[in-house]
């Protein structure tokens, strides 16, 4: 039995995705008619800018650093945010209305958009910043529906800067107030309450939450200039603002701790971790405590004495607060200077106007007996440079200055002293080193070791004797353990260094038996700090003078006589051989304090010694510049994307773009690798490491092949030794999505003479020109058929065969082929 038919097809195959339709590619045979109409997708590219803006009213209440007594330096800027209304003249609101934003406002110590749910961004522009710069603030109100809320530097009016988004953990890049780019996605995510700040110098940005004390750091060259500024941003959730304000340019006394140091005792019960209370209790001292803005003895009628040890000070110092309670039953309550945790220091007793020298926390003797005599509400301040000390009413614009050389080192700090009268108690305090780390002591720290025997009294042997550890001797211009064969590890004691400091030293005896042998920074007494080991070419973390854990280990390998050089910039660690002019960068977090170090090791060699050291804080303490080592190498890399975007990418497909890599220096660098996160990312070509000749560029080719549908994020760090910075990172990004799926609709006209019944339809395919295979496992009565077993870039041909009630199959109908896209 015979049926002849043809068959047409109306929707050959569909793809359902929403997007524009192209052609699919269809023959059509004789007798057979298929309309093909083929979807496929149209992607949606996702540039996630933040929309980010923020406007708040901001009331000023200016910290004074001062470098003496009649001359205030308007640093840093503060703002409590203590008023209520528009923000002091001090901000100015950015210009960039086409975001959405409106100004900030200031209400009962936050900060927030003067509309609820609005946005805001504002920058302070009432003094001016060097270019290397930080802002923090304490974030406050944390939810799950982020609000790009955070600090920001280098921003100006117009609202071009840079962000660290602190609910996102974003370091953003803005342009006209809305985001262009991602610097870094890694930031510290803070928490409701935390301190968070935002540092740059030079091309470095490094997001801190203080609070917690993580940090990342990344580089960016888009802008160069700008201030400091403040975001919030409650279009998603109105419980963001922000509280405490701090901005400050760098150099200043220390990049990695906020100063001035302030605190304003607005908790309740001890003082904050920045405060140690002396050990002089024989004077009958108790702890002091904080209440709501005040601070006093813990037990009425008592007395109290602490000092500032939360950041380093240089012994050129001040201290000042509020007196607060004046009472005609004086109660020795002021502010100190070169405090000691023993008690012994110089105190200025604001209510009897005396400046008063102390040991162990009693009176020792006087200094002056005319400062000024502080009214109940003034500010006073004490300050010392070298061996002058100034007693001053700020409020009153009265001092005094007279000499004393008893005390040269330690504190600031406060003394409340409530045994007469429990009126009295200090607010608002603050206190800085004046005006660098110290000009008083000879910068550089520089020792020949031209003696013999021990070391000189700058220096301090370390107490981890537990690792074996013996003194170190000096030698006719060299440093090696007392002890031959053994080890020594000291610290340079004798002045005092910013928490930013470099060491360096000649690397003397090299020997196939390395021994640990380099110069160290924020190294303590017992023995804690980082050293660059020039024999291991390693970057080590001690603990207790042990190695506790590898910060990098591609430092330069020093060679007999090679000068090796160890500098820290906040959390930036950089290892280098300056006489081959090589150097290694890496981060790590774990110290911020401590001094520039030695450490010789000859227990595998004996040979090994050091010689001709050198030391100084970053900047330098004598003119605030960064040390210039002695070496005419500037090798300086130069990578030419920031970020790379590619875009949506079909699952298991792959999408590549390059970065290029240029030698923009005067001398060569080295690149030493280049690492790549996240899922779906990899680098595919360029070889690392390599040597770049002034000019000479390398390209990397970096490749994106998601395996699962979804947004991906990563990044590129690439090393090398730059002088411009020895980490630059590349912020990847793309979306996976997923493969289109693909189906082809067949139908026909049923036989309309045939004198035997059909009972169904068989359908047959070919892939490819290949033989006709059945498709379905039974008759099909209906006379439409989809097949949706079709993959995209093959090509299938299709035919029918009607069947009657015993089995017996027609003839074939004619063919129809088809092409999926």
């Amino acid at each position: 039995m015979f049926h002849n038919y043809a068959i047409s097809s109306s929707s050959d195959y569909i793809v359902e995705i929403t997007g524009s339709s192209d052609n699919a590619e269809v023959q059509q045979p004789n007798g057979l008619r298929i309309q093909s109409a083929a979807k496929t997708p149209q992607l949606r590219k996702w540039w996630g800018a933040l929309a980010l803006a923020m406007a708040f009213c901001l009331s000023l209440s200016l910290g004074s650093r001062f470098a003496s007594a009649s001359s205030v330096a308007p640093y840093p800027a503060v703002d409590t945010f203590s008023g209520s209304g528009a923000l002091s003249a001090n901000w100015t609101n950015t210009s960039s209305y086409g975001q959405g934003y409106v100004p900030l406002a200031q209400g009962g110590g936050t900060v927030a958009p003067s509309v609820s749910g609005q946005q805001g961004l504002a920058t302070y522009t009432g003094i001016s910043f060097s270019n290397d710069q930080y802002a923090q603030a304490k974030f406050v109100g944390y939810s799950s529906a982020q609000g790009s809320t955070g600090v920001c530097v280098r921003m100006n009016t117009a609202g071009n800067g840079v962000c660290y988004l602190g609910d996102y953990g974003l370091l953003y890049s803005l342009a006209n107030g809305a985001g262009n780019y991602i610097i870094a996605s890694n930031c510290p995510v803070a928490a409701n309450g935390d301190t968070i700040q935002l540092l740059v110098t030079g091309t470095t940005y490094t997001c801190t939450d203080i609070s917690s004390g993580s940090s990342v750091s990344a580089t960016d060259s888009l802008y160069s200039t700008g201030n400091p500024g403040i975001l919030v941003d409650q279009r998603k959730s109105t419980v963001y603002a922000l509280a405490s304000f701090q901005a400050d340019c760098v150099p200043s006394c220390n990049t990695n701790s906020p100063y001035p140091a302030v605190d304003t005792f607005s908790g309740s019960g001890a003082l904050s971790t920045n405060w140690t209370n002396t050990s002089s209790y024989g004077q009958g001292y108790v702890s002091l405590a904080q209440n709501s803005g005040t601070v006093a003895p813990s037990v009425s009628g008592q007395q109290g004495l602490a000092t500032y040890t939360g950041i380093s000070f240089s012994n050129d110092q001040y201290a000042q607060a509020k007196f607060v309670g004046y009472s005609s039953a004086q109660g020795s309550t002021g502010v100190c200077v070169r405090m000691n945790t023993a008690g012994n220091g110089v105190c200025y007793l604001g209510d009897y106007g005396l400046l008063y020298s102390l040991a162990n926390g009693a009176g020792n003797y006087i200094i002056a007996s005319n400062c000024p005599v502080a009214a109940n509400g003034d500010t006073i301040q004490l300050l010392v440079t070298g061996t002058t000390y100034t007693c001053t009413d700020i409020s009153s614009g009265s001092s005094v200055s007279a000499t004393d050389s008893l005390y040269s080192t330690g504190n600031p700090g406060i003394l409340v002293d409530q045994r007469k009268s429990t009126v009295y108690a200090l607010a608002s305090f603050q206190a800085d080193c004046v005006p660098s780390c110290n000009t008083n002591s000879p910068y550089p720290a520089v020792d020949t070791f031209s003696g013999s025997g021990a070391l000189s009294t700058n220096w301090t042997n370390t107490s981890s004797y537990g690792q074996g550890y013996v003194s170190l001797a000096q030698n006719s211009g060299t440093v090696a353990p007392s002890v031959s064969g053994q080890q020594g590890l000291a610290t340079y004691t004798g002045i005092s260094f910013s928490n930013d400091q470099y060491a360096q030293a000649k690397f003397v005896g090299y020997s196939s038996a390395q021994g640990s042998t380099g110069v160290c920074v924020r190294m303590n007494t017992a023995g804690n700090g980082v050293c660059y080991l020039g024999d291991y070419g390693l970057l080590y973390s001690l603990a207790n003078g042990a190695g506790n854990y590898i910060i990098a280990s591609n430092c330069p390998v020093a060679a007999n006589g090679d000068t090796i050089q160890l500098l820290v910039t906040g959390t930036t660690y950089t290892c280098t051989d300056i006489s081959s002019g090589s150097s290694v960068s890496a981060t790590d977090s774990l110290y911020s304090t401590g001094n520039p170090g030695i450490l010789v090791d000859q227990r595998k060699s004996t040979i090994y010694a050091l010689a001709s050291f050198q030391a100084d804080c970053v900047p330098s303490c004598s003119g605030g510049s960064s040390p210039t080592p002695p070496s005419t190498a500037n090798p300086q890399l130069t990578v030419s994307v920031t970020s790379l975007s590619f875009g949506s990418v079909t699952v298991n497909t792959a999408a590549t773009q390059s970065v290029t890599l240029s030698s923009t220096g005067t001398s060569p660098v080295t690149v030493s690798a280049a690492a790549i996160t996240g899922s779906g990312f990899t680098i595919i070509s360029g070889s690392l490491p390599v040597t770049l000749n002034p000019t000479q560029t390398v390209t990397l080719q970096v490749q994106f092949q998601p395996t699962a549908t979804g947004g991906a994020a990563g990044q590129i760090t690439i090393s090398s030794n730059s002088t411009t910075g020895g980490t630059a990172v590349v912020a990847l990004s793309g979306i996976g999505t997923a493969a289109a799926a693909h189906e082809v609709y067949l139908n026909w006209d049923a036989p309309s003479s045939s004198p035997d019944p059909v009972a169904g339809y068989n359908i047959y395919r070919s892939i490819s020109s290949g033989s006709f295979q059945l498709i379905t496992a039974s008759p099909d009565a209906q006379t439409a058929y989809v097949d949706s077993a079709v993959a995209s870039g093959s090509t299938y041909s299709y035919l029918v065969k009607s069947v009657d009630y015993n089995g017996v199959e027609s003839v074939p109908s004619n063919q129809i082929t088809v092409t999926i896209p």
